[in-house]
């Protein structure tokens, strides 16, 4: 949400997908096994162009955790008391390779997408100051 440049106009709302690609090593991990991937938005800044309404940057930190898993059968053997015979059992357990937690920082700048063609005549004319 943001406010319009002039005082007389209304709050304005837009949403918009940053798209970002990082690298998180977690030693052990290898084709196959199973990746949990956790995001959290820890801190947002976002800052309007002054001179152009439609152009804005964004620098957002982001906590990303990730986990990794392996599936692993086990023969599981409940001690049978002498004379008895006794069965084993095939468990299935899900062994945690390892995890890592890194801070990632975006920052990116974007153009407010125009909804409404009417406005995007009146806002264009800001592209011309570049």
């Amino acid at each position: 949400m943001y406010e319009a440049f002039k005082k007389d106009q209304s709050v304005h709302t837009f949403h918009e997908e940053l798209d970002f690609t990082d690298f998180v090593d977690v030693p052990g991990a290898r084709p196959g096994m199973e990746v949990e991937v956790d995001i959290v938005v820890e801190d947002v800044s976002l800052t309007r162009d002054p001179k152009c309404a439609d152009d804005w940057d964004v620098a957002a930190v982001i906590m990303v955790t990730v986990r990794v898993t392996e599936e692993v059968e086990v023969d599981a053997l409940v001690e049978c008391p002498e004379g008895f015979e006794c069965e084993s059992e095939v468990m299935t357990l899900e062994h945690v390779v390892g995890s890592r937690t890194k801070q990632v920082l975006i920052d990116q700048e974007f153009e407010l997408p125009r909804i409404n063609p009417i406005l995007r005549r009146f806002t264009s004319a800001c592209v011309m100051w570049k």
